[in-house]
């Protein structure tokens, strides 16, 4: 029996698992869960009433979009090789997730149109200093953010650049780019020209979010 991640049609917040088993290679049941199903039952399987969720070999379901990602990484090898790069890893991962993405997301669901204006400008700024940080600070390997290879640290950032950045980019005119960033640039490039990513882009639903 295969792992098997559950969530709504979208990208959204399984999309960094999506990810690592797609750079992994490894084998598990994508499973799409439409409102209506989650309504009707699917929701009691959580154990903290949200998705994505993940259902283990043994039957085992677990929730949150980090623990889950978390585990995957770890159990196939992309969380780093030693305690150090661990935290380094959840440290880059944190900063992209609760500092940059979050903001960004803040902004584009505000309906109020002066506050949204706010917002991005809010989200613009935040983003472009931790950018700035994360390229002088965080990035220790040739293209990667650790210095034994790739990580779930190096998709997380290549999720948030390919499936977040560009609906803020062109909904409130963020401006979001790598252009001052070179080695963040590299890892970006370096995890979108991996075979395995780009068959999992090409091959995925097409979803806004």
């Amino acid at each position: 029996m295969s792992l098997t991640l559950c969530y709504f049609p979208l990208k959204g917040a399984a999309e960094i698992s999506r990810l690592i088993f797609a750079y992994t290679g490894e084998k598990y049941e994508d499973k799409r869960i439409t409102s209506e199903e989650w309504k009707a039952g699917e929701k009691a399987k959580s154990p903290t009433g949200g998705q994505p969720m993940i259902l283990l070999e043994g039957g085992e379901v677990y929730s949150q979009s980090m623990a889950i990602a978390r585990y995957l990484a770890n159990k196939f090898d992309l969380a780093g090789k030693s305690g150090e790069e661990k935290l380094h890893a959840d440290m880059v991962v944190d900063a992209i997730k609760s500092d940059m993405a979050q903001s960004l997301m803040k902004a584009y669901f505000e309906k109020d149109e002066e506050r949204k204006t706010a917002f991005a400008g809010e989200a613009k700024e935040k983003i472009n200093t931790m950018l700035e940080l994360l390229e002088k600070n965080c990035v220790k390997g040739d293209g990667t953010f650790l210095a034994s290879g790739t990580s779930w640290a190096d998709l997380m950032f290549y999720n948030f650049m390919t499936d977040v950045v560009p609906l803020a980019n062109a909904s409130m005119s963020a401006g979001v780019t790598l252009d001052a960033t070179p080695k963040l640039k590299a890892i970006h490039d370096k995890v979108q020209e991996n075979p395995n990513i780009k068959k999992w882009i090409e091959a995925r639903p097409q979803t806004q979010f």
